[in-house]
């Protein structure tokens, strides 16, 4: 029973010499029996554990303990490591037979694998997670987490910025325990659109901040527990109220900009850098005798007669090269070109600007024959 025994069995001296080994115990270790008689457990013992294990076997022939338990580490015969979980208990003497130790070994390596490969991905999870929490807290957009219930189960640094509150006073609330009723109808609305369809979706909303109407993109997304049922809703709100003004302001600028150019008695005309004519207001028409769908997309010196055709390219080529201008940009006299073939002279003021990365070209031309 004892050599055949599946666990390690093992029995040594006083001196902590080995003088039986079951072969279990010695195939833990890949020693022969001949050698590992030669070797005490406190050779055969892992380095960093042997002083725990010498403490404990003090212990025992002193007579503090009758037996002990300790999970410890071999060094094999090959160099590698093997955990164990190890039963010592003291037989005293007999007559004729000196105390020894008995032990029983159990080997746990894979199972000490197993725990570290827990500990690491515990480990790297809670690296995992801290790494989120500073990348919510340090976010300037507003975070939050709800349950299905639409309480507040996190809200990060720049939300409780932005409405002035702690965290014990918006966790476990409600909207409606928030905001005005209309805002909450609203964000409450928006939740279940988002608990419904089980999908990530935006939406546009107004709250009212410190310092007064904020209005924001909220992407609202469903979070889903193992089962793929959904237990929470979380939300990133990008406040757009500046981008707002800004793009209410350039609608105003554009709008002013298109009635005066489209109200104007002169000509006025756009072009890329190919000489590709761009825009043509209404006037335009009157005076070149052209529809602008007519002119979209055409160079600009079918306005012009022959002759100038030439010295215009050359000269706009050489100015795109070099930034030399050919001709005074404001208030020069040219002569235009009527659709029917007629030549009639025109003051021209020209413009530039960059946009979108494409050198644009804008003319303003007055018919001055009378």
């Amino acid at each position: 029973a004892f050599e055949n025994a599946a666990i390690g069995i093992v029995m040594a001296d006083f001196n902590g010499r080995y003088f039986a080994a079951n072969s279990a115990f010695r195939n833990m270790l890949g020693y022969t029996e001949r050698e590992l008689y030669r070797l005490s457990f406190d050779e055969v013992t892992y380095e960093e554990d042997r002083e725990a294990n010498v403490l404990l076997a003090s212990e025992l022939t002193e007579g503090k303990r009758q037996h002990f338990e300790i999970e410890k580490r071999y060094r094999r015969k090959d160099g590698t490591l093997l955990w164990t979980r190890q039963h010592v208990a003291l037989v005293p003497g007999m007559q004729g037979v000196a105390p020894f130790w008995f032990g029983v070994v159990e080997d746990i390596t894979g199972r000490k694998h197993v725990d570290e490969e827990l500990k690491l991905q515990e480990h790297n999870f809670r690296e995992s997670e801290a790494r989120l929490q500073a990348f919510f807290e340090n976010s300037p957009n507003l975070v939050f987490l709800k349950d299905r219930d639409g309480r507040y189960l996190y809200v990060n640094r720049g939300f409780k910025r932005a409405l002035c509150v702690a965290d014990k006073q918006v966790i476990g609330k409600r909207d409606d325990e928030l905001f005005s009723m209309e805002q909450s109808a609203a964000f409450q609305a928006n939740d279940r659109q988002v608990l419904q369809a089980a999908v990530p979706m935006e939406f546009e909303e107004t709250a009212l901040e410190e310092d007064g109407q904020h209005t924001s993109i909220v992407h609202k997304f469903p979070l889903f527990s193992a089962d793929g049922e959904i237990y929470a809703i979380g939300g990133i709100v990008t406040d757009i109220t500046e981008r707002k003004k800004e793009e209410s302001a350039r609608r105003f600028s554009e709008e002013r900009y298109r009635v005066l150019v489209e109200t104007a008695n002169d000509a006025v005309l756009s072009a890329d850098e190919t000489g590709a004519i761009l825009f043509a207001n209404s006037a335009t028409s009157r005076i070149f005798g052209y529809d602008s769908t007519e002119l979209m997309g055409k160079p600009l010196s079918m306005l012009m007669p022959e002759f100038m055709r030439q010295v215009h390219e050359t000269g706009f080529r050489r100015y795109l090269d070099t930034g030399v201008r050919h001709m005074n940009w404001q208030g020069t006299e040219l002569i235009g070109l009527h659709k029917n073939g007629k030549e009639f002279p025109v003051e021209i003021s020209l413009g530039e600007l960059t946009q979108s990365g494409r050198r644009i070209f804008t003319g303003f031309i007055r018919d001055i024959s009378e």
